[in-house]
């Protein structure tokens, strides 16, 4: 016993098989007709055609409700992603404004720290001097108490 078949629209030909089984692998998705017929070659006869009708369906991406809503998706995919990275965004400058006001914080507290330290440092290297300055009038006050003495008393010995 032999066979022959064909896939409408996919095989424009009669294929010839003495298998009993037909695989068609990866078929596109679409409407076949398949055919099958038997050909007796003791008697060269060939029996009536036998068909029936497959329908492949798309895949669901490759519909067209599923094609309509893609450009809305994407556009919403855009949007979305914007909102994420301006969030983003946003919390970067805010932990970095908080970081500038706490250094800016830092930064004034040293400076008030050093202004406090230069004052002390002002005010003990101006004390042992003003106490050296004190003495050095005293001691001109007491060399003029002298020259006043001696001018007197030269006055008064005349």
């Amino acid at each position: 016993m032999h066979f022959r078949y064909r896939l409408k629209p996919l095989d424009r030909d009669w294929v010839d098989t003495s298998q009993r089984e037909v695989r068609y692998a990866a078929l596109p998705w679409g409407h076949y007709r398949f055919e099958v017929q038997v050909v007796d070659e003791n008697r060269r006869a060939n029996s009536s055609i036998a068909s029936f009708e497959v329908t492949i369906q798309a895949p669901w991406w490759m519909t067209p409700g599923a094609s309509s809503p893609s450009p809305l998706a994407i556009v919403g995919l855009v949007v979305g992603a914007w909102r994420w990275r301006t969030h983003l965004l946003i919390a970067h400058a805010r932990r970095l404004e908080g970081i500038v006001v706490e250094r800016t914080t830092e930064l004034r507290t040293l400076l008030q720290a050093r202004r406090r330290l230069l004052a002390h440092i002002g005010h003990d290297l101006r004390s042992p001097l003003s106490a050296i300055v004190n003495v050095a009038r005293q001691w001109r006050g007491a060399g003029a108490e002298v020259d006043t003495r001696k001018r007197s008393s030269a006055t008064h010995a005349c």
